[in-house]
């Protein structure tokens, strides 16, 4: 708040709005946070809580309870929390509301795994995830904050993903397997979610596929970097068909994107070859451990200046938090035997620290400029 009442003051002072304006403005604010903050986060990780605690309790005596009651006792308690959901909505309460929605969502998977349970159905992970994530498709849109759409997204790309490259069309090599389930996911959930912005806006839940989109980027290109450092990485072409598909999702997506600029598009269309070619180098023998770092740097980087571009300076500064912990980690690769004594942790560190409070005080400068260049 401090942020923004610093703000609507310069805004006061320019003539932009006057000053009651300004204190509509900061009430309205203080509002949203109080109502959208601390408590509504209590009472989802209450509603988790409660919802394993149940399941635990229930499980304890398992062997015990009859099939018939195990499924009459699960249906009861979904069939409450319909009411119950409709009611905290109607009334406006939305910490309750989002708390009984991850309620419900807990009680959904516990269901099919119940149901699998008692007529031995079987089934593998994927599948299971697949059809929560349908089964809660629509409490994923009804929520108001990004834990439940974030949730359902990461399922639905798991799901998605691990079915279509176990299929035996493709390689059972579990290296080559992996590979391709890294390659489809972040392709897979850009597209997705510039496909939803293009419906519903931008809602809590496009906020939240596109943090997702992000972290999976994320966790691909250090994944990668782990992988080919532990020697369990290997690429079958044909494992990568579902990837070259989502990757031409993304092409179109990128293109035919109208909030997108010439410039955007074109850094957008660089990042993805380079994600696309970071999986095919081992086949031309060009890839090691560190040339991997390199290509990750890139890609993150590319990243960053897309998000400043697109005024999403929070990802953009995370992102530049991890492009600095990457820089750290190629200096100690290429450095060795220098980085690991004294001397050289205390330069690194100080470097650190240096680049820190600079970046600190010149961020929104860097931002600003960054979006006039690239738009």
């Amino acid at each position: 708040m401090a942020k923004l009442e610093k703000q609507l003051k310069t805004w006061v002072e320019q003539g932009i709005i006057d000053e009651k304006q300004a204190a509509r403005l900061c009430e309205y604010e203080s509002q949203q946070s109080n109502s959208n903050g601390f408590l509504t986060g209590a009472l989802i990780l209450g509603a988790v809580i409660v919802g394993t605690g149940v399941i635990s309790l229930i499980a304890s005596n398992w062997s015990e309870i009859p099939d018939f009651v195990k499924l009459v006792g699960d249906f009861l308690i979904l069939g409450a929390l319909v009411p119950a959901i409709i009611r905290s909505r109607e009334q406006k309460n939305h910490s309750q509301f989002e708390a009984l929605l991850v309620f419900f969502a807990i009680f959904c998977l516990a269901s099919i795994g119940l149901i699998s349970q008692i007529f031995h159905s079987g089934g593998k992970l994927e599948h299971a995830l697949l059809l929560w994530a349908v089964m809660i498709s629509g409490i994923a849109f009804a929520s108001k904050t990004v834990v439940l759409p974030a949730v359902w997204m990461i399922s639905l790309m798991l799901s998605i993903s691990m079915t279509v490259v176990d299929s035996r069309f493709f390689s059972h090599n579990p290296k080559a397997v992996i590979s391709a389930i890294m390659m489809s996911i972040p392709l897979f959930a850009f597209s997705f979610t510039v496909a939803s912005r293009a419906f519903f806006g931008n809602t809590a839940q496009i906020r939240a596929f596109r943090i997702c989109t992000v972290l999976s980027l994320v966790g691909v290109l250090i994944g990668l970097q782990v992988l080919n450092g532990l020697a369990y990485f290997e690429i079958v072409p044909k494992t990568l068909i579902p990837g070259y598909l989502f990757a031409l999702m993304t092409l179109y997506f990128i293109y035919e994107n109208p909030d997108y600029k010439p410039l955007q598009k074109r850094l957008l269309s660089g990042g993805l070859a380079l994600f696309i070619f970071s999986f095919h180098a081992p086949l031309l023998g060009i890839m090691n451990e560190l040339m991997y770092s390199i290509f990750c740097l890139f890609i993150l980087g590319i990243t960053a200046l897309f998000l400043a571009s697109s005024k999403n300076r929070r990802p953009f500064n995370q992102i530049l938090l991890i492009i600095g912990f990457q820089i750290i980690y190629l200096y100690l690769r290429a450095f060795g035997g220098l980085a690991t004594t004294g001397f050289g942790l205390v330069c690194s560190g100080a470097l650190l620290i240096v680049a820190a409070v600079i970046w600190n005080r010149n961020k929104e400068k860097v931002g600003t400029q960054i979006e006039r260049w690239v738009g």
